[in-house]
């Protein structure tokens, strides 16, 4: 998943293409795009966990009390040790996603002794609320779902 994030932050971030299978985040106050048959599960005030089919790609959407992006993104190595070891993150990047504020930092670790391309998007989502977007995928089949995640990135958008 490196550089996905931020290329599609960047390239697309007007883009709101039509969205058959839309989730809701309501306690952020954005709505997203998922393939039907990734599964979703948990608790959007606690954690709301998504994985495909075939387990390669999974994502946490995590809320927490930030009152800044700065405070949001110190919390990514919290999140980060629970899924991964061995990780190494670059630099943030700054950006905008269909008119929020966004925060990129693309990594790699180890998930269950596999490596793996590690994505955290911090979103400054309506109502002055930060969703963390962690999203891990199996290095071995990074390629395999990019149209999917594209789709999935350029779709994030406030509710309405």
């Amino acid at each position: 998943m490196k550089g996905i994030l931020l290329a599609i932050a960047l390239a697309a971030a007007s883009v709101s293409p039509a969205l058959a299978d839309v989730h809701k985040h309501n306690a952020a106050r954005v709505s997203f795009w998922l393939p039907d048959s990734w599964k979703v599960s948990g608790d959007e005030k606690t954690e709301l966990k998504v994985i495909d089919p075939s387990k390669q790609v999974a994502m946490l959407f995590t809320m927490g009390n930030h009152k800044d992006m700065k405070a949001a993104l110190a919390g990514i190595d919290a999140a980060l040790s629970k899924v991964a070891t061995d990780v190494k993150m670059g630099e943030p990047q700054e950006s905008t996603l269909n008119g929020m504020p966004v925060t990129i930092v693309d990594g790699k670790g180890k998930a269950d002794g596999h490596r793996v391309e590690l994505s955290v998007l911090v979103v400054h989502a309506p109502g002055d609320h930060f969703l963390t977007i962690l999203g891990i995928e199996d290095a071995e089949h990074k390629h395999e779902h990019d149209a999917e995640l594209e789709k999935f990135l350029s779709s994030i958008s406030p509710s309405k």
